[in-house]
């Protein structure tokens, strides 16, 4: 207990000292003298207060005598954060975001540049209300890091910042480092990965943006006109010296790609299988009288079955599906009989609207999609929810299908690529969400859809009929060959 009290004091001391910026950390592991550690690499281990290096928390906490819980690498490493002084710049989503990167040098250039920080909080401001984008500004936020880090190395200043880049006479460092970051190769004019040094590209125009508007709000001209004319250069120059090379690496990695890889019937239809036997065997366990630890396992594996069926039935993105909520799934309904609309319908139509529930969910830039559930998927998703108090501790979470620990929900495309496998289809790596819906755009050729059926398969599958002919019908090489062929022929004759 002793042992206790005396790093809680230390503690204290080392939170005065991380917030004032000086002063020296009372350690209760130190690194050797050729291994030195800056001090945001040092944190308290949770339940001893001790400080250690955030890398080997995971391994005190395997012989600490005040340990009272077990902790993967990522959690302790969070909790310790929470005990640290929280940043004083940005707001509490961005601490969020920022306190939950992986702790290296990228995530501490990040957490010490001011105009990096400054564009994080623009992206909260806009996308910070969805937790799945945070993922997204975690991401903008290192790429930024990764470039800044770069740039001191070919300058040969690591101290300086962002801003102390954004000068016109720092454009070639930038174009370099950009380069760099993205695995340019200067004998073939091409990158690695392209589409890094376009995201790049459009998040440093940000960045000045950022700046400008900086320098009209405290009256420094000199950054204002600075940050202003390094804006001008990057519309001359940027388009020549990167845009221009990785948008060509893009098209033709898209032209050599292999094209019309749609799933094969065969294999939705083993996967559809499947997953209803599973759905099936799960249920039965649920409802049966196996122990709780069997019906605990059951529940979260019935979760990921619902999960697929309602993907693979819908052709819907598999983000979409797996961020739906309670609150939107308790809205599913029947179709209710429209006498005016009762004529239109054939026999089959009109049954089928008795048979499918469906409700409503928020798609790809806002849209309103609807979503549709079998019979038997609804009584099975009904199923999860009675019993979700009882054998789960997901209780609060506002997810329709949570993972274990209730903080997010399941993601949908590892569901999908795990059950692709274990299904036993013929080619697995077809089965994606994308290429479900591709396989759905395309299909409608041979179905000869009217004009007015296509836009309502577009509107389902969350996208306007010009996106819809455009990108997700993929060429199909046979149709293409039958019919112009047939038809070049004719000409000829």
């Amino acid at each position: 207990m002793y042992d206790k009290i005396r790093n809680v004091g230390n503690h204290l001391h080392n939170v005065k000292v991380l917030r004032d910026g000086q002063g020296q950390l009372f350690l209760s592991y130190r690194q050797r003298h050729n291994q030195r550690l800056a001090a945001d690499e040092y944190g308290p281990y949770p339940y001893c207060y001790g400080y250690y290096p955030k890398k080997i928390l995971w391994r005190h906490n395997q012989k600490c005598k005040f340990t009272n819980a077990a902790g993967s690498r990522k959690r302790l490493a969070l909790e310790s954060s929470l005990l640290l002084p929280k940043s004083k710049e940005g707001s509490t989503i961005l601490r969020r975001v920022i306190e939950s990167m992986r702790n290296d040098e990228i995530s501490r250039i990040v957490k010490s540049d001011i105009t990096i920080l400054a564009f994080g909080e623009k992206l909260c401001t806009k996308r910070g209300h969805d937790e799945e984008q945070q993922n997204y500004i975690r991401q903008k936020l290192r790429e930024v890091g990764r470039l800044l880090k770069d740039m001191r190395s070919c300058s040969g200043n690591v101290e300086k910042s962002l801003e102390n880049f954004m000068y016109p006479d720092a454009f070639k460092f930038i174009t370099q480092s950009c380069k760099n970051v993205a695995g340019f190769d200067g004998n073939t004019n091409t990158y690695a990965t392209p589409s890094l040094a376009l995201k790049i590209g459009t998040t440093l125009q940000k960045c000045l943006k950022i700046l400008i508007s900086k320098g009209i709000e405290t009256n420094n001209r000199d950054l204002q006109t600075r940050a202003e004319d390094l804006s001008k250069l990057f519309e001359i120059n940027w388009t020549d010296d990167v845009s221009s090379n990785a948008l060509r690496t893009l098209h033709e990695a898209k032209q050599n790609s292999q094209k019309g890889l749609l799933p094969l019937a065969n294999d939705v239809k083993v996967m559809s299988e499947y997953l209803r036997h599973e759905a099936e065997t799960h249920a039965n366990t649920l409802q049966g009288s196996a122990s709780d630890c069997e019906k605990r396992q059951a529940w979260h594996k019935l979760s990921e079955i619902c999960l697929c069926q309602t993907i693979l039935f819908n052709r819907r993105r598999s983000g979409e599906v797996s961020k739906m909520i309670v609150e939107e799934y308790s809205k599913n309904k029947l179709t209710n009989d429209d006498g005016e609309l009762d004529g239109c319908l054939t026999k089959l139509e009109k049954d089928l609207c008795r048979y499918f529930y469906h409700t409503e969910i928020i798609a790809k830039r806002g849209r309103i999609a609807a979503v549709l559930f079998p019979r038997q998927v609804k009584e099975n998703i009904d199923l999860l929810i009675r019993s979700r108090n009882s054998l789960t501790n997901c209780f609060n979470s506002k997810y329709l299908f949570p993972t274990k620990s209730a903080s997010s929900h399941i993601r949908g495309t590892d569901v999908l690529r795990s059950i692709a496998i274990d299904c036993g289809a013929e080619l697995p790596e077809r089965l994606r969400s994308t290429k479900l819906r591709k396989h759905i755009a395309t299909m409608t050729l041979l179905f000869n859809l009217s004009d007015n059926e296509l836009d309502i398969i577009a509107k389902f599958l969350g996208h306007d009929i010009r996106v819809h002919r455009e990108f997700y019908r993929l060429p199909d090489g046979t149709m293409q060959v039958a019919k112009v062929s047939k038809l070049l022929m004719m000409m000829e004759s």
